[in-house]
């Protein structure tokens, strides 16, 4: 498992999805590289604007998927909202919903889990 503090600010997101997608390149087979660097800075620049306190990013590779996670201390979950061709912004869980072969939210005591899973293999 790769895990990393998610920094407090949006310009800081490039290189940490740069460090994912090189631990992924390493770790799992046949994985779609370009989607999950999009899906993963679609969770972590949401987790930037909306949640304060501290933010935390897991990359798990098991032997049949990749799975991101993206934990903070706020409660609130994301919302997909409806495709609107003439909003900017608010798109990134509808394309989360849409390009991951699963995603999802989990409640912590202090925060929730918001995370994504695509298809892979372990290397």
């Amino acid at each position: 498992m790769w895990s990393t503090a998610v920094p407090d600010e949006l310009d800081e997101v490039p290189p940490l999805r740069h460090d994912v997608l090189a631990y992924l390149a390493e770790h799992a087979a046949e994985a779609d590289l370009d989607a999950i660097g999009l899906l993963f800075s679609e969770l972590v620049s949401n987790a930037v604007r909306h949640a304060d306190g501290p933010r935390t990013a897991h990359v798990r590779v098991e032997p049949d998927v990749v799975r991101i996670e993206v934990i903070d201390a706020s409660p609130v979950e994301p919302v997909v909202l409806p495709a609107e061709p003439t909003r900017v912004g608010g798109n990134g869980m509808r394309i989360v919903a849409a390009m991951s072969s699963s995603w999802g939210v989990d409640h912590l005591p202090a925060g929730k889990v918001v995370w994504f899973e695509v298809p892979a293999r372990a290397s």
